[in-house]
Protein backbone atom coordinates (compact mmCIF):
# COMPACT_ATOMS: atom_id res chain seq x y z
CA UNK A 1 0.00 0.00 0.00
CA UNK A 2 1.11 3.40 -0.91
CA UNK A 3 1.25 5.94 1.87
CA UNK A 4 -2.02 8.80 1.33
CA UNK A 5 -4.07 7.12 -1.52
CA UNK A 6 -6.54 4.61 -1.94
CA UNK A 7 -6.95 1.83 -4.67
CA UNK A 8 -10.04 2.54 -7.40
CA UNK A 9 -11.70 -0.76 -7.47
CA UNK A 10 -13.99 0.80 -10.72
CA UNK A 11 -15.21 4.04 -12.36
CA UNK A 12 -18.68 4.22 -13.78
CA UNK A 13 -19.17 6.92 -16.60
CA UNK A 14 -22.59 8.12 -17.34
CA UNK A 15 -22.04 11.03 -20.55
CA UNK A 16 -23.86 13.91 -19.47
CA UNK A 17 -23.00 15.81 -22.79
CA UNK A 18 -20.84 15.81 -26.37
CA UNK A 19 -20.55 18.12 -28.64
CA UNK A 20 -18.56 18.76 -31.72
CA UNK A 21 -17.74 21.77 -34.14
CA UNK A 22 -15.70 22.56 -37.73
CA UNK A 23 -14.10 25.65 -37.51
CA UNK A 24 -14.30 26.36 -41.45
CA UNK A 25 -10.58 26.26 -41.94
CA UNK A 26 -8.83 23.63 -43.84
CA UNK A 27 -5.39 22.45 -43.54
CA UNK A 28 -2.82 21.89 -46.62
CA UNK A 29 -4.33 18.93 -48.01
CA UNK A 30 -7.94 20.46 -47.36
CA UNK A 31 -9.39 18.32 -44.73
CA UNK A 32 -11.62 20.50 -42.64
CA UNK A 33 -10.54 21.16 -38.75
CA UNK A 34 -12.44 20.98 -35.57
CA UNK A 35 -12.72 19.95 -32.11
CA UNK A 36 -15.05 17.31 -30.18
CA UNK A 37 -15.35 17.59 -26.38
CA UNK A 38 -17.23 15.45 -24.07
CA UNK A 39 -18.63 15.29 -20.37
CA UNK A 40 -19.27 12.88 -18.32
CA UNK A 41 -20.41 12.13 -14.73
CA UNK A 42 -17.75 9.65 -12.99
CA UNK A 43 -18.32 7.63 -9.97
CA UNK A 44 -15.57 6.00 -8.55
CA UNK A 45 -15.71 2.83 -6.13
CA UNK A 46 -13.07 2.24 -3.67
CA UNK A 47 -11.44 -0.97 -2.56
CA UNK A 48 -11.48 -2.53 0.60
CA UNK A 49 -8.29 -2.09 2.65
CA UNK A 50 -7.98 -5.74 2.33
CA UNK A 51 -8.22 -5.86 -1.64
CA UNK A 52 -5.78 -3.00 -1.96
CA UNK A 53 -3.34 -4.90 0.59
CA UNK A 54 -3.52 -8.14 -1.99
CA UNK A 55 -3.31 -6.04 -5.16
CA UNK A 56 -0.82 -6.42 -7.97
CA UNK A 57 -1.50 -3.07 -9.58
CA UNK A 58 -4.28 -0.51 -9.73
CA UNK A 59 -5.44 2.80 -10.52
CA UNK A 60 -4.99 5.05 -6.99
CA UNK A 61 -6.84 8.44 -5.84
CA UNK A 62 -5.51 10.79 -3.51
CA UNK A 63 -6.66 10.70 0.42
CA UNK A 64 -9.13 13.16 0.34
CA UNK A 65 -10.10 13.64 -3.80
CA UNK A 66 -13.98 13.46 -4.62
CA UNK A 67 -15.15 9.94 -4.87
CA UNK A 68 -17.56 11.61 -7.55
CA UNK A 69 -17.12 14.69 -10.04
CA UNK A 70 -17.88 15.84 -13.55
CA UNK A 71 -15.02 15.63 -16.24
CA UNK A 72 -14.33 17.24 -19.31
CA UNK A 73 -12.35 15.87 -22.16
CA UNK A 74 -11.24 17.04 -25.72
CA UNK A 75 -9.37 16.83 -28.95
CA UNK A 76 -8.71 18.05 -32.26
CA UNK A 77 -10.47 17.13 -35.56
CA UNK A 78 -10.13 16.52 -38.80
CA UNK A 79 -13.07 15.56 -41.60
CA UNK A 80 -14.74 15.15 -37.91
CA UNK A 81 -12.34 12.78 -36.96
CA UNK A 82 -10.22 12.47 -33.89
CA UNK A 83 -6.55 13.08 -34.40
CA UNK A 84 -3.51 13.86 -32.22
CA UNK A 85 -3.83 13.98 -28.06
CA UNK A 86 -6.86 13.99 -25.92
CA UNK A 87 -6.19 17.33 -24.42
CA UNK A 88 -6.00 16.60 -20.76
CA UNK A 89 -9.02 16.13 -18.65
CA UNK A 90 -10.54 18.44 -16.37
CA UNK A 91 -12.68 17.62 -12.99
CA UNK A 92 -15.10 20.05 -12.10
CA UNK A 93 -18.31 19.76 -9.61
CA UNK A 94 -20.82 21.10 -12.18
CA UNK A 95 -21.92 20.27 -15.51
CA UNK A 96 -21.90 24.29 -15.82
CA UNK A 97 -18.74 25.00 -15.12
CA UNK A 98 -17.61 21.58 -17.53
CA UNK A 99 -19.53 23.44 -20.40
CA UNK A 100 -17.20 26.84 -19.72
CA UNK A 101 -13.98 24.98 -20.39
CA UNK A 102 -15.43 23.28 -23.02
CA UNK A 103 -16.46 26.78 -24.90
CA UNK A 104 -12.85 28.12 -23.54
CA UNK A 105 -11.32 25.13 -25.13
CA UNK A 106 -12.85 25.47 -28.21
CA UNK A 107 -12.08 29.17 -28.78
CA UNK A 108 -8.71 28.40 -28.05
CA UNK A 109 -8.55 25.71 -30.76
CA UNK A 110 -10.10 27.76 -32.98
CA UNK A 111 -7.43 30.60 -32.89
CA UNK A 112 -4.55 28.39 -32.58
CA UNK A 113 -5.95 26.44 -35.95
CA UNK A 114 -7.12 29.66 -37.72
CA UNK A 115 -3.33 31.15 -37.38
CA UNK A 116 -1.55 27.62 -38.27
CA UNK A 117 -3.37 26.79 -41.15
CA UNK A 118 -3.92 30.61 -42.60
CA UNK A 119 -2.08 30.01 -45.37
CA UNK A 120 -4.53 27.52 -46.96
CA UNK A 121 -8.02 29.66 -45.89
CA UNK A 122 -7.10 33.31 -47.23
CA UNK A 123 -10.53 34.04 -46.68
CA UNK A 124 -11.24 32.92 -43.02
CA UNK A 125 -7.81 34.57 -41.59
Amino acid sequence: MIEGYRGIRERHFTDLDTGSIDFGIRDQKGRAIGYRWSIRQVNVELMTAEEYAVSVACYLSKDGEPLDYIELYSTPTRDGISYGPITKSIKVDTLEKARQHAVRRTEDARKRNTKKFAAFNKEVA
